[in-house]
């Protein structure tokens, strides 16, 4: 496989606060996060209170924050996912690449979408939610991936639930819709 680095096109600018607020309003509307969406001076620290893995550097130092397009399907596979524990051995999902794209054929060889067993992950659910649907506008407003653009690939931080079955469904004959994405840098 050719690595290239997905399209790091900037497509408007954004700030940590837009991506704050996508995540907790995504999370309330999931009944992932009870109660009120905390206030602006309360969301950063909420979060890494509670995910720490879902802001960029775990807020140990500053990021630019952009909006970012992904406009094709090799881009799409070249994200990289990083490996929290031993969630993706234990989901049979692992096989020793990092990228999107081996990890979406993984799923696929593997029935990953077909074994009701998974039903409670966010990636079946996902794929449950828009296998009868068009793939235009799922990954719109609030459901907006976060990447953060390491040395030598676009990670994704925020946002497996939603790319890992987006590209299995585009896979299996889904058409292709470009998307944005928060990037931090």
């Amino acid at each position: 496989m050719v690595i290239i680095k997905p399209c790091t096109e900037i497509v408007g600018s954004c700030t940590a606060d837009d991506y704050l607020l996508s995540f907790f309003t995504r999370e309330k509307n999931q009944k992932k996060w009870h109660g009120e969406i905390p206030p602006l001076e309360k969301r950063k620290e909420t979060l890494l209170a509670n995910w720490p893995s879902k802001f960029p550097f775990k807020g140990e130092r500053e990021a630019t924050w952009h909006i970012c397009q992904i406009c094709t399907v090799e881009e799409l596979e070249q994200l990289w996912m990083h490996k929290h524990g031993d969630w993706l051995e234990k989901h049979d999902l692992w096989h020793g690449s990092h990228w999107l794209g081996d990890l979406a054929k993984t799923a696929i060889e593997t029935g990953f979408f077909q074994n009701s067993n998974k039903r409670d992950t966010g990636q079946y659910k996902n794929y449950c939610r828009w296998k009868d649907k068009k793939l235009h506008g799922q990954l719109d407003g609030y459901e907006k991936p976060l990447l953060v653009e390491e040395d030598n690939h676009i990670d994704i931080l925020d946002g497996f639930g939603r790319l890992l079955p987006y590209l299995v469904l585009v896979y299996e004959g889904k058409e292709f819709f470009p998307f944005s994405a928060y990037l931090a840098r």
